[in-house]
């Protein structure tokens, strides 16, 4: 979810320390193809959410070029900085792939141990899954963060002109 702000620090940090004069973080996402209705059904998809998956999901892409100063013939933003945090520890996993049950992954478990690709999907294992009852939990930890973020005064809402995050 956070790998398009990792790529723009990447090429913020790489224009910033000089060892590149321009960089380029782009992302892109085909996920259309795994969300069809056809790869959903109850046997298949024990526990999913595949219509909140099917309707939040969709396919796109951006890209955004990184330079050292601002561009004098158009548009330029500013960074000021960026800000990554991980929650990870604090919820079981809400949005997985490849396994039946991400509370019982161990080793023989996941879609790679069946004899063939075609037998995990048969299972179900190669669809996305997402238990959409912890993301009440997971949109107040963002608003936790950047009640922090104000607090530590790294956002002062009053001089914000953009503000990137992912929920």
């Amino acid at each position: 979810c956070c790998s398009g702000v990792a790529a723009l620090r990447a090429a913020e940090d790489v224009v910033r320390l000089g060892r590149h004069q321009v960089a380029v973080a782009v992302g892109s996402e085909l996920v259309s193809r795994t969300l069809r209705s056809d790869r959903f059904s109850q046997e298949r998809s024990p526990g999913t959410d595949a219509e909140f998956l099917r309707w939040m999901l969709s396919d796109g892409a951006g890209a955004v070029v990184v330079e050292p100063a601002p561009r004098p013939d158009g548009l330029s933003l500013r960074i000021d900085w960026t800000h990554l945090v991980s929650h990870a520890d604090r919820f079981p996993v809400c949005m997985y792939a490849g396994a039946a049950d991400p509370d019982t992954i161990e080793p023989g478990s996941t879609w790679q141990d069946r004899p063939t690709p075609a037998e995990a999907n048969a299972e179900g294992m190669l669809n996305l899954r997402q238990d959409t009852s912890i993301l009440n939990n997971i949109v107040a930890l963002g608003v936790e963060e950047y009640i922090a973020l104000v607090r530590q005064g790294r956002i002062v809402p009053d001089e914000v002109d953009h503000l990137l995050v992912h929920y």
